[in-house]
């Protein structure tokens, strides 16, 4: 065999495992594109719900003086993009999900926690929304008991799922009871209302239904 063929055979077996990588990571983007389709609309809501309670504690922080409270609207911010624009959300607007209620929900409550956020950012300590500390304090209970709901639906703990998503229900009722004053809504007070209204309710499907 002269140096010119075993050449050509080298080339060539460096090409055929060229060509079977590839295909094993096309393949493998595939799988992970149709796994991500297929998920739940839970854990990215989740996702959500904890961004917003970090919004609650970063604001109520910041108007208190602390760094860390920008620090904690910034990584909040990160979560809800992360959520809203991330491969998941992506993939299963691709495969069909876009329209389903429970996907509307969603959108709609980031839509008004972004809103909320940017208000948040732009607070300043001597001049702090009327009744802030206490709003912060409805809105982070809230977002909590959202996310007992949502952990609830998804029926990963059998007999406690019932207890959690009533405790959530509790604590979102207390929640919208405290927020609640004598004097007229301001802008501020009127869109974390809003967020909590959408973290109150939403389109899932009934926790009696999923055992």
């Amino acid at each position: 065999m002269n140096i010119l063929t075993i050449i050509l055979a080298v080339t060539l077996c460096f090409g055929l495992l060229s060509c079977d990588r590839n295909a094993d990571l096309q393949h493998s983007g595939n799988s992970m594109e149709n796994t991500h389709a297929a998920m739940p609309m839970q854990p990215l809501t989740m996702l959500l719900e904890h961004g917003i309670s970090m919004m609650a504690q970063g604001a109520e922080l910041k108007l208190q003086g602390s760094p860390h409270g920008d620090v904690m609207l910034a990584q909040s911010a990160d979560m809800l993009r992360r959520a809203m624009s991330g491969s998941e959300m992506t993939a299963m607007h691709k495969g069909g999900q876009g329209q389903s209620p429970a996907m509307q929900h969603t959108h709609d409550l980031g839509a008004a926690a972004f809103d909320l956020l940017d208000m948040m950012m732009s607070l300043q300590m001597d001049k702090p929304p009327k009744n802030a500390d206490i709003l912060h304090h409805a809105l982070n209970m809230a977002a909590q008991g959202a996310s007992l709901k949502s952990l609830a639906i998804m029926g990963m703990s059998h007999d406690i799922d019932v207890f959690m998503q009533q405790h959530g229900m509790q604590m979102q009722q207390e929640s919208l009871a405290l927020s609640k004053t004598g004097t007229a809504p301001d802008v501020y007070q009127a869109t974390v209302l809003k967020v909590m209204g959408l973290l109150v309710s939403d389109a899932s499907e009934p926790l009696q239904h999923m055992h």
